[in-house]
């Protein structure tokens, strides 16, 4: 009586886990089941396709990346025009004369 108890304890167990979700359908009708109890919410259509997911983000990056070395020419060249000044400046302004 014992070990029948213990059994249907187990395949009570097994049934639940199953059921819950904590493990995988194995049969066509346990994935039925599963979908039917756990597919409650349809995605929405802008992420429905992975492609076109994973596309917009690489667009996205790609724009970035092109976004940052714009920005890093435009302060190097920011910093050869303030060389320059600079240099003009000294070579206009002629040596110093210390009295």
């Amino acid at each position: 009586m014992n070990k029948k108890k213990k059994q249907s304890f187990e395949e009570l167990l097994f049934q639940t886990m199953k059921d819950s979700g904590l493990l995988f359908p194995e049969s066509d009708e346990e994935i039925e089941k599963f979908e039917a109890r756990f597919t409650k919410h349809q995605l929405p259509e802008q992420l429905q396709n992975p492609d076109e997911i994973l596309n917009r983000n690489k667009e996205k990056i790609t724009n970035d990346h092109s976004l940052i070395y714009n920005a890093a020419a435009l302060i190097s060249n920011d910093d050869e025009s303030e060389s320059a000044k600079k240099k003009s400046k000294r070579k206009t302004s002629g040596p110093s004369k210390k009295g």
